[in-house]
């Protein structure tokens, strides 16, 4: 008798707590990537997969971070789902922090647009890819109909309402730089603030270093909420707090989507004068106060 298909949610090592959370919501089995695939890492520090479950016929939800160590974490993803791609299964990849997305375009002569390599990659391999919050439109065309990306946004919004907003009367929202005003205005009118406004930011394509210009606003008695939708290294949110600072900003909090810190750059943060930074559980790290695994699970639905 053929076995009935029914989904299965798989987790590479460092996804299991999205993992979980999604399988409940969705109400189907959980499996870690330990017991899908067994990988053997040799000394010269190679690694091989060989599967202990196939999955075959069924729907697998294939949760995967990306972060830390891109490059190892992209090849795990790539080799498990061909393998289960080739043993029958059908893929679903949910990518919460989509790696290498702000390699979106060629800035320099030479420059590879590692996004579409990327894509190429997945092609014929998974039926869809669920992401959160991808970088830029560019990075999202290169997925063409393919790619979910879902917006942690309102989530954000809902923590800043129920946390901050319930402590501070006069709230200013804050963009790092001028490409983000859109998103800093949707914030503001989903949480009420008084108003939103952005930075003026500029970077050095050869050196990566930004520079980022002065403000007419006094902010003297408000709370600034700097919103973006990653952390890396955090030279741009420093910047911006280090402006909000001298223009007398009572308390800074800031938000994002994905959570690097790189270098240190919450330590920067704090020093710059934030009082609270914010994140998502797309990556793990310390500040992730907001769950987005129900979100995920939507998407799958």
């Amino acid at each position: 008798m053929e076995k009935q298909a029914y989904g299965a949610v798989v987790a590479l090592e460092g996804s299991e707590d999205l993992a979980i959370s999604i399988a409940k919501s969705l109400r189907v089995p959980f499996d870690i990537d330990k017991d899908t695939a067994k990988i053997t890492v040799f000394k010269d520090n190679e690694s091989k997969l060989t599967l202990q479950s196939t999955h075959a016929g069924q729907s697998v939800m294939l949760v995967a971070r990306l972060f830390p160590n891109p490059p190892e974490k992209v090849l795990e993803f790539l080799v498990l789902s061909r393998a289960l791609k080739d043993n029958g299964a059908s893929i679903h990849a949910v990518l919460p922090y989509l790696a290498y997305a702000r390699q979106d375009r060629a800035f320099l002569p030479g420059e590879l647009v590692t996004i579409r390599e990327l894509s190429e990659l997945m092609k014929g391999i998974v039926e869809e890819v669920i992401t959160v919050n991808i970088h830029s439109e560019e990075a999202k065309e290169q997925f063409a109909a393919s790619l979910k990306d879902v917006s942690a946004m309102p989530l954000l919004a809902h923590y800043a309402k129920e946390i901050i907003k319930a402590k501070s009367k006069s709230i200013v929202v804050v963009s790092p730089d001028e490409g983000g005003i859109e998103r800093a205005r949707a914030f503001a009118s989903e949480i009420g603030a008084e108003k939103a406004i952005a930075l003026d930011k500029e970077r050095d394509r050869i050196t990566g270093e930004i520079t980022t210009k002065d403000i007419a606003d006094n902010l003297a008695g408000k709370t600034a909420i700097i919103i973006d939708d990653m952390i890396a290294t955090g030279g741009t949110v420093v910047n911006a707090a280090n402006v909000l600072r001298r223009h007398n900003a009572k308390e800074i909090y800031v938000m994002a989507v994905h959570g690097l810190f790189l270098d240190e750059a919450d330590k920067k943060i704090k020093e710059a004068g934030a009082n609270e930074i914010i994140t998502t559980n797309t990556i793990n790290n310390k500040y992730a106060k907001v769950d987005i695994s129900e979100v995920l699970a939507d998407a799958l639905r």
